[in-house]
């Protein structure tokens, strides 16, 4: 699939982040909007016209589209069709200091948040709305992260956070700051 660059719909610009569906449909996120294509490269829909800024992006667990947005500071829940989903399921506003990265976990549909601001891990249940505003099942606050940025979920629920301070992968086996291990430089694994 070879796009057009632009800002009209159907074209793209700056892309920061891409997500699949489970049809193959592609998702990617641009400086300010997302957009949805099939294989062919048609745009299928377009979300946040210049009211987003996307930092990442995922498909959760019940298919809904996942966008880590720095305008708003939050994770913001679209249908894939582009609609919004309802104000009862939407997270508040200023819940994270700068979502840099997201992933979604495919086993338990987990939501996975990196804020570079406040350099720190958030993992959040798979309901689209926390179950209490801002509060996660679990954060990982540790000077071991450095500068993280960007984050992918195995099967396993194995977290990797890109480091760009310590220029590594950081892993995480369990939701404890002692299983963070790195994969460095040279594809070794060291634990930390």
């Amino acid at each position: 699939m070879c796009l057009q660059v632009g800002v009209l719909q159907g074209m793209i610009q700056s892309p920061v982040a891409v997500a699949f569906l489970d049809n193959h449909d592609v998702i990617i996120a641009d400086d300010y909007r997302v957009q949805r294509f099939d294989r062919s490269g048609r745009s299928q829909a377009m979300v946040g016209w210049y009211t987003l800024k996307p930092s990442g992006l995922a498909v959760t667990k019940d298919g809904l589209l996942a966008v880590a947005d720095k305008a708003s500071r939050t994770i913001c829940f679209f249908h894939t069709d582009g609609r919004h989903v309802s104000p009862a399921r939407r997270w508040p506003e200023r819940l994270f200091g700068m979502p840099a990265g997201l992933a979604v976990a495919k086993s338990s549909g987990n939501t996975v948040v990196v804020d570079a601001e406040r350099r720190t891990i958030s993992v959040h249940g798979p309901s689209t709305r926390p179950p209490s505003p801002g509060v996660p099942l679990f954060i990982i606050r540790s000077d071991q992260l450095g500068n993280p940025t960007h984050v992918a979920v195995d099967n396993n629920g194995t977290i990797f956070v890109s480091d760009a301070l310590h220029l590594c992968v950081k892993v995480i086996h369990s939701l404890t700051v002692s299983s963070i291990g790195t994969v460095g430089g040279w594809g070794r694994v060291r634990y930390s």
